[in-house]
């Protein structure tokens, strides 16, 4: 996050390229937070914004999930997608994580439990990341195409890669830019 400026332009052509190689497929992209996906958003060239539904808080996350969901080939965009969404079959072909969902560090209750157990931060974040891929992926038959734009999703691999099943691990295929 700390390179992200730097970064901007890089991140805009990947998802942007990404959007165009799945050209009538749902999908969702994992922002990290609003901050990182409004810049992503308000960068992207305006036929791609056009099929990105994204939501400013709880309040509106349900109206635009619905939206989204009536309407085919268009992508959710949001902070908070690792958990309770069911986009089963063709509701989400296409998955974009615009960084690792490490834990917030400045978060109490994070840091607390780093205190009492070295290994959670990791094994918490691999869990985000297996929770957020089965949004798409519902199914012993369901797929979806995953992308990880985040480098160090391979050192979180490197650290940890018990914290991920081998079905998993197998199907990663490093592209390097």
């Amino acid at each position: 996050m700390r390179d992200i400026e730097k970064n901007m332009g890089w991140l805009v052509k990947t998802v942007s390229d990404i959007i165009d190689a799945h050209p009538t497929e749902s999908g969702v992209i994992h922002s990290g937070s609003y901050d990182l996906g409004s810049k992503l958003l308000h960068r992207l060239p305006k036929a791609k914004q056009r099929r990105i539904h994204v939501y400013k808080g709880a309040g509106e996350k349900m109206d635009t999930l619905k939206r989204f969901i009536e309407a085919p080939g268009n992508i959710l965009m949001g902070p908070s997608l690792l958990e309770g969404l069911d986009l089963k079959d063709d509701k989400s072909r296409l998955q974009i994580f615009l960084k690792v969902p490490y834990p917030n560090l400045g978060d109490k209750y994070v840091a607390e439990k780093m205190k009492y157990s070295k290994g959670w931060y990791s094994w918490k974040t691999c869990t985000s990341i297996l929770q957020g891929i089965g949004r798409s992926v519902r199914s012993e038959q369901d797929w979806a195409v995953t992308y990880f734009l985040d480098g160090w999703l391979t050192d979180l691999i490197t650290r940890s890669s018990d914290n991920f099943p081998d079905e998993f691990l197998e199907r990663i295929i490093i592209k390097e830019d």
